[in-house]
């Protein structure tokens, strides 16, 4: 369970580093998108910073992957106890950190092999999960 409880904090700590870096570019910067934020930190409507609104896809891409792989994580654990989650953990956060900075600096293809290898891990563990179950469906 400490595997599946770091990989949470690592995975909440990288959104939370990209809401300051949003937070703090806007304010940097004076742009907003909303009209009463420009108005409450004396800044100027009418959209974000280019990185700011690049934060706001990797914030969306983490919200449509990091929740599945961490609800695979306590279903592996609770089905098969005895499986090291570290390999399928790490790899997945390495790469999801990964994939935010290179999504950041529009660094492609590396963007593109960060996601595919953190797509991966969770393919894998998937896989695991289901030659595992698959027998015992058969009554």
């Amino acid at each position: 369970m400490p595997v599946i409880a770091f990989t949470t904090a690592l995975l909440v700590l990288k959104q939370v580093l990209l809401v300051v870096l949003q937070g703090g570019t806007r304010v940097r910067t004076g742009q907003f998108a909303k009209e009463e934020d420009a108005r409450a930190f004396r800044g100027k409507a009418g959209g974000d910073a280019p990185i700011v609104e690049l934060a706001q896809h990797v914030i969306r891409n983490g919200l449509e992957n990091e929740p599945i792989f961490l609800i695979l994580l306590l279903v592996v654990h609770g089905a098969m106890p005895d499986t090291d989650l570290g390999p399928y953990a790490w790899t997945f956060v390495a790469a999801r950190y990964l994939h935010a900075l290179f999504f950041l600096r529009r660094s492609q293809p590396m963007r593109t092999i960060a996601y595919t290898v953190g797509f991966a891990a969770m393919v894998g563990l998937a896989v695991q999960l289901a030659l595992y179950a698959l027998p015992q469906l058969g009554g």
